[in-house]
């Protein structure tokens, strides 16, 4: 979920939801998804970001470059720098309605990088098996 600079937000969440921060931002996360309830202070700075799952959440420092990687998605890109092929399967069908399933548990594991369209899964298929 992307939050706007300068606003106070509450926000209730179904699952893991990654927030970034261009200019000064406060905010409170109320967890209601995991099976508990609890709150979450705390005010970000331009450059921070805090990944909110279920173990709790945790605020970090990224530099600009890291943080457009990880915004790539609202211009319509997936890039991916390490992250496993289950993980990159499981995002791009979050854009897709024909899903990616990696059948072969030895590979599922492996970590790959690169820049893909988000809406074109047999590019990234294609990509990703010159990688595995």
């Amino acid at each position: 979920m992307k939050v706007g600079a300068s606003d106070r937000r509450d926000h209730a969440l179904r699952r893991a939801a990654p927030i970034y921060c261009r200019q000064q931002l406060s905010y409170r996360i109320i967890d209601v998804a995991f099976g508990r309830t609890t709150s979450f202070e705390s005010t970000m700075g331009a450059g921070d970001s805090a990944t909110v799952r279920p173990q709790g959440v945790h605020l970090a420092k990224e530099t600009v470059e890291e943080l457009n990687r990880k915004l790539s998605w609202t211009a319509g890109f997936l890039s991916f720098k390490g992250e496993t092929l289950s993980e990159v399967t499981d995002e791009f069908n979050r854009y897709n309605r024909k899903h990616l399933v990696v059948t072969d548990p030895r590979i599922a594991n492996r970590r790959i990088g690169g820049a893909f369209q988000a809406t074109d899964p047999e590019s990234f298929v294609l990509g990703a098996a010159e990688m595995v």
